[in-house]
């Protein structure tokens, strides 16, 4: 992914590309267009609603150095090349090839394409101004557990960018979280991205950019009045939020109940 000279990639650039496939019917299968007709700079393909495939005209051979950095010693550029080259004679998916013939596992390949789709995204996104058109398929051919919803790349944008922070949101939710608990932890960097979920499945990325701003919101005015507090919560129609802020990543915990609250609300006392 090429990144401006701070080594940051806005992923709110992507927003208009991941909202309009949001936008779809939910059986919706086919491909977005990035481009003019005739000098394409990109393509996003949708099947039943989820992104199944993107790339940029600045990603040629991508996916098989992701496959290479995250598969065994056995995977090499050449197995790769050969089974590629296979399914395109005979018109079949490369990553259900790549799996059966165990050169990577559907752990592996799955990684791989979720990571290559957010690079893409993220590539389309700094060409905003360019037109997009929609090109509906009749034929799905892409394998599900294969594919993902928009706010599972959004949440990816910012996470292939800082792993490290990633990891430590993901290990924070689960510590502060309560069994079936929902939370999703922000980064400060590009002014609040999501980096890491837990139950947020349901959530579109609109929603989940608008609660980042939210808690940024929310959290900055907490600090300017008390310094030393430790988490905040506000109640919404639907339950509450618990936010609070460690370092380079602020959280929001969403409560179901007030079971959920005073667990969140116990951890963050200690």
């Amino acid at each position: 992914m090429v990144a401006p000279s701070n080594g940051w990639v806005d992923p709110q650039l992507a927003l208009p590309l991941l909202e309009t496939v949001e936008e779809l019917d939910a059986e919706a299968t086919g491909a977005f267009m990035v481009g003019q007709q005739r000098q394409s700079s990109g393509i996003v393909c949708v099947q039943a609603g989820a992104i199944c495939w993107a790339v940029s005209e600045a990603m040629r051979g991508r996916l098989t150095d992701l496959l290479i950095e995250g598969g065994g010693p056995n995977v090499t550029r050449a197995s790769v090349e050969a089974i590629y080259q296979d399914c395109r004679t005979q018109g079949v998916p490369l990553g259900e090839r790549l799996v059966a013939a165990g050169v990577v596992s559907a752990e592996g390949l799955r990684a791989a394409l979720a990571r290559h789709s957010c690079e893409a995204l993220a590539s389309l996104g700094r060409a905003a101004s360019l037109p997009v058109s929609w090109v509906p398929h009749q034929r799905a051919s892409y394998d599900a557990q294969f594919t993902f919803r928009p706010a599972e790349v959004f949440v990816g944008l910012a996470a292939i960018q800082r792993p490290e922070l990633r990891e430590r949101a993901e290990r924070a939710l689960a510590e502060h979280l309560p069994p079936g608990g929902r939370g999703v932890a922000f980064v400060h960097e590009g002014g609040g991205n999501p980096i890491a979920g837990v139950g947020h499945g349901a959530l579109s990325v609109r929603a989940l950019h608008e609660l980042g701003r939210f808690v940024a919101d929310v959290l900055g005015i907490a600090g300017a009045l008390d310094s030393d507090a430790r988490a905040m919560s506000l109640a919404t129609g639907h339950g509450s939020v618990v936010a609070w802020l460690d370092g380079e990543l602020y959280y929001a915990a969403l409560c179901d109940n007030y079971f959920q609250r005073a667990h969140v609300l116990g951890k963050r006392s200690r």
